[in-house]
Order: structure tokens, then C-alpha cells, then sequence
């Protein structure tokens, strides 16, 4: 058996990303059960513009940094290449 945690997280939400993946290594002290993270990396530009591309890359620099304590992981994206991602869909 093991943990499961999906999250999916929106480019504009770059100041949040250390703090929460924090949060989720702490919380996972509380387990001996082996823990994987699945990451919905949402870069699609439908809804809000950024002011400079940049962020693009700032972001999945520090989401990969805030990952690296967890041994099991994965990061999957989503850009505006694709059609629009509602993730309560699937």
C-alpha cells in the first residue's frame, strides 16, 4: 500500500509552490506508508496572461526544487498547446 497525493497547480501560483510542498513533507513524517506525488503542472495561458515568459521556467525550476526531498514523484504539464485543462474532469 502507499499514498497517493495529486495536485494540480496554475503558473500564477509560483509563490505558493515552496510552502506547500513544505507542508506535504511534514505531514508525510506521520506515515511509514511510502508516499507518491503526481504534479499537474498547468502553464496554459487561457484564462490569464503572464507580463513576461519567464515565469514559465521559474516555475517548474522551484516546483522541481521544492520535489526533491520526495523519492517518488512525477510532473506532468499542460500548455496552451493543448486544449483547455478543467481538472475537475478528470
Amino acid at each position: 500500500m502507499k499514498l497517493v497525493y495529486g495536485v494540480h497547480i496554475m503558473w500564477y501560483e509560483i509563490e505558493m509552490i515552496e510552502e506547500h510542498f513544505e507542508s506535504l513533507l511534514q505531514a508525510t513524517k506521520y506515515t511509514n506508508l511510502p508516499v507518491e506525488i503526481i504534479v499537474c503542472a498547468n502553464l496554459q495561458t487561457y484564462i490569464e496572461e503572464p507580463t513576461d515568459n519567464k515565469v514559465f521556467d521559474e516555475f517548474l525550476t522551484r516546483l522541481n526544487t521544492a520535489l526533491k526531498p520526495f523519492t517518488s514523484f512525477h510532473i506532468y504539464t499542460k500548455t496552451s498547446d493543448q486544449p483547455f485543462y478543467i481538472f475537475a474532469e478528470n
